[in-house]
């Protein structure tokens, strides 16, 4: 089993040398090797991804098993992309800006799919993303998509282009900031809903009271974790 997991780890690390398209998603590919399944109906409703076998085991395994979820999001993003999700979204909005794009492992998916995205993160600095909360490993490529340096500020100067934001940090003005500078008329939210780990209080009081879901797409989600994909309209 551990020669096994080793041999997928290398495979990831090789893939990250790789254009990330439709057809080359390491971090989906990675996500299915580990058995997860999908199921529904647990906790707040939304679609719950759980192992295979025993959801204890499975949690206990992160962080020693060779191709834990920790390196995975470090190697490429948290929130876990499928080809459909993607094809999608990038039908529904074809001009993007994404704010806190990470590796843009995101945007290179939806750029691929024909999506024209813009994509800032705060921590690139000379094209090279710097660690941060997500991303505490230097890889090559340092981005899959052209990332340049940009704040929530960022978001004010694309109302013509559609607000992307993908597992927003919690209890951080981030979101927030982005919403409330942000013209335009729709948002893109990936990560977990009101009360979970993304955004932080500030931005769901804004998200209530300006804002109406008008969709929601189901992603794969890690054990424990209940993130998806949630189209907002500004009413």
């Amino acid at each position: 089993e551990k020669v096994r997991l080793d041999r997928m780890m290398k495979t990831a690390t090789a893939q990250t040398t790789e254009p990330i398209t439709l057809a080359n998603n390491p971090l989906y590919e990675a996500w299915k090797a580990k058995g997860l399944v999908h199921t529904r109906g647990w906790g707040w409703g939304r679609p719950m991804i759980e192992p295979g076998g025993d959801m204890h085991a499975e949690v206990m395994a992160i962080g020693r098993d060779g191709i834990d979820r920790t390196h995975l999001c470090d190697l490429y993003s948290f929130a876990v992309p499928t080809q459909g999700v993607v094809r999608k979204l990038a039908r529904m909005f074809p001009r993007i800006v994404e704010v806190g794009a990470g590796r843009g492992y995101w945007a290179a998916m939806l750029a691929d799919a024909g999506a024209d995205v813009v994509a800032y993160d705060k921590s690139i600095r000379r094209g090279r993303i710097v660690r941060n909360g997500y991303h505490k490993k230097q890889v090559k490529p340092a981005t899959y998509h052209p990332v340049q340096y940009g704040t929530a500020a960022s978001a004010a100067e694309h109302a013509d282009r559609d607000l992307l934001l993908c597992w927003a940090p919690y209890d951080d003005p981030m979101a927030e900031s982005a919403l409330l500078n942000y013209r335009g008329s729709d948002l893109i939210w990936i990560g977990e809903d009101d009360g979970g780990c993304c955004g932080g209080e500030g931005f769901w009081n804004v998200l209530k009271e300006g804002w109406e879901e008008t969709a929601m797409l189901d992603i794969p989600q890690w054990p424990r974790i209940r993130d998806y994909v949630a189209i907002y309209h500004r009413k």
